[in-house]
């Protein structure tokens, strides 16, 4: 949940409009080689259920960031 607040912030948001929602993290099978992957899902406070960061800062209104940078994720 604190990459979604960290997200939400450099979209322009802040941590109120994330009130009432929250997370799950499901894991997936794993990998012929061995790896482990998992899924992130977010729930808004009205129970819909939403699969990307980037959806749920549209749904608050709020412009997705396009960048892997931006998303938390780290180019080699």
């Amino acid at each position: 949940f604190d990459q979604l607040r960290a997200y939400v912030a450099r979209c322009g948001g802040d941590d109120t409009m994330l009130y009432g929602w929250s997370a799950e993290t499901a894991a997936r099978e794993p990998t012929k080689s061995g790896g482990r992957a998992a899924d992130s899902y977010y729930h808004d406070p009205h129970g819909k259920t939403f699969n990307s960061m980037a959806s749920v800062v549209r749904s608050l209104g709020l412009e997705a960031l396009r960048d892997a940078t931006s998303l938390g994720r780290v180019r080699n």
